[in-house]
């Protein structure tokens, strides 16, 4: 059974801001989700695994630079 996609406007909006990082760069969680800096991790991952298995999640770092 296929689980109906929850594509929210925030996830939406998460999907088509990392799609948008060129190769070669990465931006921090920060820089995608501003003040709702929490919910980004979760929104890639539900991208990553339900919706779009090439997402370049790997382009989004911490602060730190870590992944």
């Amino acid at each position: 059974m296929t689980p109906q996609l929850n594509l929210t406007p925030f996830r939406c909006a998460v999907r088509v801001r990392v799609e948008s990082i060129p190769c070669g760069k990465v931006v921090t969680y920060a820089d995608i989700g501003g003040s709702a800096l929490a919910r980004v991790g979760g929104a890639m991952q539900y991208l990553v695994c339900y919706v779009d298995p090439g997402l370049p999640w790997y382009r989004v770092v911490s602060k730190s630079g870590s992944l």
